[in-house]
């Protein structure tokens, strides 16, 4: 049995079920320094807009850019990121095949999914990222017949606060 900290069922556990897979839990997410050791995807919010696997890839860059993600950090197992999201398994593992494939995640066999990057990596993502914002941002603008000038106001006027 899996042990996700998000498990929906966790009351309806024995004991034992529960100290067994507390066990488990900290055993593969403690490092030997005694600090979490996986990214958590508690704070992802998914949304109907875009694909949830699409989601996922963008939760893990965006946590590289920020810096909460370092190189060489272990990710959750697909079934434990399924769980905790309520998402089909099949899903995460989309989202894992396209990581790999743009290479900031390595799997390797026994060994689970490692984030990898360096600063060229991050640079990449950066780009990609607030790209999309400011992309998004203008077509949103456009489509109220906003002037250029009236968004310039309004990024101006809410610069300094943040809302």
């Amino acid at each position: 049995m899996s042990f996700s900290l998000y498990e929906k069922n966790v009351e309806m556990w024995s004991q034992k079920e529960l100290f067994t897979n507390l066990a488990y839990y900290i055993y593969n997410t403690w490092n030997e320094d005694g600090e979490y050791d996986l990214l958590s995807f508690h704070e992802l919010m998914l949304n109907n807009k875009e694909p949830v696997y699409i989601q996922i890839v963008h939760f893990v860059k965006r946590q590289i850019v920020l810096g909460i993600a370092a190189s060489g950090e272990r990710l959750p197992s697909r079934r434990d990121i399924a769980a905790q999201l309520g998402v089909n398994p099949n899903t995460v593992q989309k989202a894992f095949k396209l990581m790999e494939d743009e290479g900031f995640v390595h799997t390797s066999g026994n060994q689970g999914s490692v984030i990898f990057f360096d600063e060229a990596a991050v640079a990449r993502i950066e780009k990609e990222l607030t790209h999309g914002l400011v992309v998004d941002f203008i077509a949103s603008a456009k489509d109220m017949h906003m002037s250029f000038k009236k968004v310039m106001d309004l990024i101006s006027e809410h610069w300094e606060r943040r809302e």
